[in-house]
């Protein structure tokens, strides 16, 4: 009897990942997840940070540019009166310029010689601007007190023209300053040189400028996705101190930079300065 012999199929051995190896593979494949996500954040942040800034950049250009035309137009003369109300906190100017304005909106066909200027930050933190129109048969004179004629510039002739200013300060570079001797002061004649006769009339008579090398502004500006963020913008502003005769306005506020709150909104504050040279 043959024998048969008995042969059993065999079965070939196929490589396989074990549990092991799986976990790392997991492990690796969500540390590069999180890195490319964290790059993805980081870059998108970035380029909203940017753009950000570069609207805020361009709000501020655009007020000096305004600012540039309006003072460049300035009316200096000795016996014209100006509105320099240097306060705590945000400060408010009032000068005559030679800028076409219409005096309402009625009388839009009806343009003036002259104008008069007003910035102030409003109630709620923005740079406003108010043109009024004068002609030179009106009363020329701007005036707090005395015997003079009060010009008051009510709320319905500003107009916000930079809504993420929420400081705004001005100082004067006097003339014969130069170098490290530069010297600033709130009031745009020299100290001691007042004339006699202003006691008896504004005391923001200037006469003319004829001591005031440069207006210096200062702007400070915070977004408005920012100000959402939990920031108290009255606080803020407090936190920026006035102006002084020891320095221009830049210095001591980028020390204040410097303790804003980085994990709010304001470390996206962003301060500009510019120079207002007169003829």
């Amino acid at each position: 009897m043959n024998m048969i012999p008995n042969i059993s199929p065999t079965r070939s051995k196929k490589a396989a990942f074990t549990v092991l190896e799986l976990l790392v593979a997991v492990s690796i494949l969500a540390v590069l997840v999180g890195v490319v996500a964290r790059v993805v954040s980081s870059a998108s942040n970035s380029i909203v940070k940017s753009e950000s800034y570069l609207d805020i950049d361009s709000e501020a250009r655009l007020v000096f540019d305004r600012l540039a035309v309006d003072i460049n137009r300035m009316i200096r003369k000795k016996d014209l009166y100006y509105g320099v109300e240097k306060k705590q906190g945000n400060d408010e100017f009032r000068f005559f310029s030679e800028v076409k304005g219409v005096s309402s909106a009625a009388d839009a066909e009806k343009r003036s010689n002259y104008s008069i200027i007003n910035y102030r930050v409003d109630g709620n933190g923005a740079l406003a601007r108010a043109v009024a129109a004068r002609t030179w048969f009106q009363p020329f004179v701007l005036a707090n007190g005395g015997n003079h004629d009060q010009i008051e510039l009510g709320d319905s002739y500003f107009t916000v023209i930079a809504p993420k200013v929420f400081r705004f300060e001005y100082t004067f570079l006097l003339k014969g300053s130069g170098g490290t001797a530069m010297q600033f002061s709130d009031r745009p004649y020299r100290p001691g040189e007042e004339e006699e006769e202003q006691e008896n009339l504004d005391p923001t008579r200037i006469r003319g400028f004829r001591d005031v090398a440069a207006v210096v502004v200062g702007l400070a500006l915070l977004d408005e996705k920012s100000r959402k963020k939990n920031v108290n913008i009255t606080d803020l502003t407090a936190r920026f101190p006035d102006s002084s005769g020891n320095s221009d306005i830049l210095r001591p506020w980028r020390a204040v930079l410097n303790t804003l709150n980085q994990s709010e909104g304001e470390q996206n504050v962003r301060i500009y300065q510019r120079y207002f040279y007169l003829n």
